[in-house]
């Protein structure tokens, strides 16, 4: 028993996560848009029909009614969509608005197709226009399957009811109703429950997509952007003015020599946090051991020099527990406007001369 009502939750109550919810909501609200706008041109067109062939009488006034009915509900439907629609992100703090609009919006629209097949019905015809509207609330409608095989069961039992008791006695086969009613919740629950494992198993693959996209893209030890993101994003730095600057931890290698590897990654990673501090996310780059790329898409140099000075000035304020020697930076800058990818190439070049410059500069400061 308590296995049951385990299954019994996992089918018709269990909600998926957020992101999926999300994203049946839209699929809902878009699939009424399109569902309301076709069946809009439908009933229009049926319209024109019965104006051209159909004999002046009563049964001509109750299709036009039904007809007009038929076209006041897409049109609410297809406007409601789209306002819901046009809230873009903000649909998710709507999710009960969509799903209250969503389950009255087919609701009316199996009370219409039951009205409609009613004539047929009469006649001693097939009532398909009910069937259709079942079918496609079914195939389309992406609600918890505890409320669509409310609406299903519902519909048909009342309709039963309707047919067989108030307008024609006797001539409803219930067993075969019963039987459409029994598929169409079969078919509704497995058609959601699929679709939500569609929807998670995808957000699953982007979400593995985008953290192997981050690993490529980032050196593992600063979290800075490395040469392979580098190659992507030189398109965005061409036909652009830009200021860049090659720039290396000074005595670097003493730091290591003398305090050991695990004090340089420190002393790296201190660097790296205040470049961000500085700099965006996406205009650093880890270029190879100390050395460090800052690519800006502006053309004002100074700001762009003055933000090198502080950033060395706050690296130089850094203490490293165990550490006496004093940290400070060098940087070589240029500031172009690249016309394709080898300027931008031979730009880099010319900052990485003019670090050395600085650096030999600082080491001979009386030459």
């Amino acid at each position: 028993m308590h296995n049951l009502k385990i299954k019994f939750h996992k089918w018709f109550l269990s909600k998926p996560g957020k992101s999926a919810v999300h994203e049946i909501d839209i699929l809902n609200l878009r699939t009424l848009y399109y569902m309301s706008l076709t069946a809009f041109i439908l009933n229009i067109l049926t319209w024109v029909v019965f104006l051209l062939t159909q004999a002046p009488g009563a049964d001509r006034l109750m299709v036009f009614i039904i007809i007009a009915v038929g076209i006041l509900l897409c049109v609410a439907g297809f406007f409601s969509a789209r306002k819901f629609l046009n809230m873009g992100e903000k649909i998710a703090e709507h999710h009960t608005a969509v799903n209250i609009f969503t389950c009255t919006f087919y609701a009316l629209l199996i009370i219409w197709g039951m009205f409609a097949s009613l004539p047929a019905f009469i006649r001693g015809e097939q009532i398909i226009i009910f069937f259709l509207v079942e079918i496609s609330f079914v195939l389309f409608a992406r609600l918890l399957p505890v409320v669509t095989t409310a609406i299903v069961l519902l519909s048909y039992l009342i309709y039963d009811i309707v047919l067989s008791v108030w307008v024609k006695p006797g001539m409803i086969n219930h067993y075969f109703f019963a039987m459409l009613a029994l598929i169409s919740v079969v078919g509704a629950v497995i058609s959601y429950r699929l679709f939500v494992v569609f929807i998670v198993e995808k957000n699953n693959a982007k979400l593995i997509n985008e953290s192997l996209e981050i690993i490529a893209n980032h050196d593992s030890a600063t979290r800075l952007q490395n040469r392979y993101a580098l190659n992507k994003n030189i398109s965005e730095y061409v036909d652009a003015d830009i200021c860049l600057a090659m720039g290396d931890i000074n005595n670097f290698k003493m730091v290591n020599d003398t305090y050991g590897h695990q004090t340089g990654d420190e002393v790296l990673e201190k660097f790296s946090d205040i470049m961000l501090n500085t700099f965006g996310r996406e205009e650093v780059y880890r270029y190879g051991g100390d050395e460090f790329l800052i690519v800006r898409l502006t053309g004002d140099y100074n700001a762009f020099c003055k933000k090198l000075v502080s950033l060395n000035k706050k690296f130089g304020k850094i203490n490293i527990s165990g550490t006496t020697t004093p940290l400070s930076c060098s940087f070589g800058s240029v500031k172009a406007h690249p016309m394709n990818q080898a300027e931008f190439m031979e730009l880099i070049s010319e900052a990485d001369k003019k670090l050395y410059e600085e650096k030999n500069r600082l080491k001979n400061p009386h030459t």
